[in-house]
């Protein structure tokens, strides 16, 4: 009865994955609202813990499939597949917290994508794991940030002479770009909710712990726990890195603030509909580092930008090492 009932806990595994993303990155999508004063930390803190939940809900369950596929057959080997998925999230949640401590907004994705790819090649070497998917995935890792930069560089040029033309009050453009960055702020954390519910439960889905795989309704509640722990995460540990993101890179004012997060929020939400889970932090950093460019290359601060691009690196290869290694010392 004991062992069956922790056994059921494995889930866990799930929520605390989530649970690092929420404090790691969801703080990024609201971090340069806060560092600009246009909105309270606990306004930010509940409209993300409410909007990363709508999105793990409604568009969560379909990228399930493509993330859970990376590992590869887990019958493959003579390991439990639920114990398999625990690994892997575990993995992946000891990378982002790791990660986190040390203020990096570092890419929740690829630590579990790398952690799901350490299954694979545990169960069956190099040849096991699905480099393919791994492939597209790290090329649109590559090009999220770069992408991400243009479109803020460009939304930045275009925008910002209307608005300095018909807004000529302080205290109307605060106002304004306050609310507008509640908006994209808002609608930034259900594009996070969106991506990276799949990321956080898929190994429990491709294991059958939430039943067939292939029925929605299983795909339906791995993604609410996927989300679920991604909202903990917002309320109990997001403070943190919004410092890092919000007020580090460069300097931002409300426009700014707007223009980097919905950027960022649109090229998320675009690799999504393309069944890639790409990092919210890189997006938002490659938005603030666009809108950076405009002001002039001085204002960017390019310390911060290393520590960050380390972090990248790091990630995926930290959640795989860690996943095959769990799995080749304890299972």
């Amino acid at each position: 009865m004991i062992l069956s009932f922790l056994a059921q806990l494995k889930f866990l595994g799930g929520v605390y994955l989530g649970w690092g993303v929420g404090a790691n990155d969801t703080a990024n999508i609201f971090g340069p609202a806060v560092g600009t004063n246009a909105i309270k930390y606990r306004t930010a803190m509940i409209l993300g813990a409410v909007f990363v939940l709508l999105g793990a809900l409604i568009e969560g369950p379909g990228l399930m499939s493509s993330v859970g596929n990376l590992a590869g057959d887990l019958s493959a080997g003579s390991y439990d597949p639920v114990n398999l998925a625990f690994t892997a999230s575990m993995a992946a949640a000891i990378t982002i917290t790791i990660l986190t401590y040390l203020s990096v907004p570092s890419s929740t994705s690829q630590a579990a994508v790398g952690s799901i790819m350490g299954i694979g090649i545990a169960l069956t070497g190099l040849g096991g794991a699905e480099w393919g998917g791994f492939l597209k995935m790290a090329i649109v890792w590559v090009v999220n940030p770069v992408f991400t930069a243009i479109v803020a560089f460009i939304m930045f040029k275009i925008l910002a002479k209307p608005v300095n033309y018909f807004i000529k009050s302080d205290i109307w453009y605060n106002r304004i770009f306050s609310s507008m960055l509640v908006v994209s702020g808002s609608y930034g954390a259900y594009t996070l909710g969106a991506s990276h519910a799949a990321v956080t439960t898929a190994p429990f889905l491709k294991s059958r712990f939430f039943g067939d795989p292939q029925s929605a309704s299983a795909a339906f509640w791995a993604a609410a726990t996927g989300g679920l722990g991604m909202s903990l995460g917002v309320i109990t540990y997001s403070k943190k890195v919004i410092e890092t993101v919000g007020k580090k890179i460069t300097v931002l004012d409300p426009f700014s603030a707007f223009i980097s997060v919905m950027s960022a929020a649109f090229t998320v939400h675009i690799c999504k509909l393309i069944g890639v889970p790409v990092s919210t932090s890189q997006a938002i950093v490659g938005a603030i580092a666009g809108v950076g460019l405009v002001k002039g290359v001085q204002t960017v601060n390019f310390n911060s930008l290393k520590l960050i691009f380390l972090g990248w690196i790091m990630t995926p290869v930290a959640g795989a090492v860690f996943s095959y290694g769990l799995i080749k010392i304890f299972l």
